[in-house]
């Protein structure tokens, strides 16, 4: 509504994401002065050194990295990108988290659907 123009909301999410115990957010969450975060980052084995690995994900494919990463703890610092935003993508968003990555981490986009599918 900010803009100057008027754009439909299109929400395609499964049933999982609106019913998955850690898909919830309190009221304050959705309170006059916040805003929309168009990524959501997560760190998993948080040591001194930049992160090492990079997720980028969307969806409910989130809570699948989550878990996993949880259950087995790397060496490694690893860094989960959420992106929440798919159109426009936030690129500098997304670029932001990026500089603070070792200059050699590895860098994977992770989604259910094949590779001609979703938002990859």
């Amino acid at each position: 509504m900010l803009r100057d123009f008027r754009k439909p909301l299109v929400l395609a999410a499964p049933k999982v994401g609106l019913k998955h115990p850690a898909a919830v957010s309190k009221l304050a969450d959705m309170a006059p002065g916040t805003r929309f975060s168009p990524i959501i980052v997560n760190s998993y084995n948080e040591i001194d050194e930049p992160a090492a690995e990079v997720v980028l994900c969307s969806g409910k494919i989130y809570f699948d990295i989550n878990n996993y990463l949880k259950e087995n703890p790397s060496e490694k610092a690893i860094k989960v990108i959420r992106v929440e935003e798919l159109a426009p993508f936030p690129s500098l968003s997304v670029h932001e988290e990026l500089a603070g990555v070792a200059k050699d981490a590895r860098v994977t986009w992770v989604q259910d659907e094949g590779m001609n599918q979703g938002a990859f």
